[in-house]
């Protein structure tokens, strides 16, 4: 797994399927997701197998949290940092997308795989229950 001296280790959480179906368009996906999560979107980057998504609690800029759909398999997941927990301003987004090549993740999604933890999850980690 990659690493970062002020990041730490990067791991994903897998969370949920968007429901939609693995055809459905970005836009739809992305605001069902932006829903369910009552969160707003900061940064959204797309690929034809993969979207990356900066979220946060409206009104808190350093609330942020950084998630990744793989279309194909229709699955969210959200990337964790061991120095972080869900609190990405668009600035320290800008730093782990290039310190960790976060682009790869979002064109590659299947190697979102090779970094989940393998506790199980409940719900969505934002802030908000599933």
């Amino acid at each position: 797994m990659k690493s970062s001296p002020r990041l730490g280790k990067i791991s994903a959480l897998k969370l949920f399927a968007s429901g939609l179906g693995a055809g459905s368009k970005p836009q739809k996906v992305v605001t069902a997701f932006l829903a369910k999560t009552e969160s707003v979107a900061h940064r959204w980057i797309e690929s034809r197998k993969g979207i990356l998504v900066l979220a946060m609690v409206p009104y808190n800029p350093a609330s942020g949290a950084i998630y990744v759909y793989d279309r194909e398999r229709d699955m969210w997941y959200m990337l964790s940092f061991a120095a972080m927990d869900s609190e990405f301003t668009v600035a320290l987004f800008q730093q782990a997308y290039s310190e960790y090549r976060l682009h790869e993740y979002m064109t590659q999604p299947g190697l979102v795989l090779n970094l989940l933890l393998d506790e199980p999850t409940t719900g969505v980690r934002f802030g908000h229950a599933a």
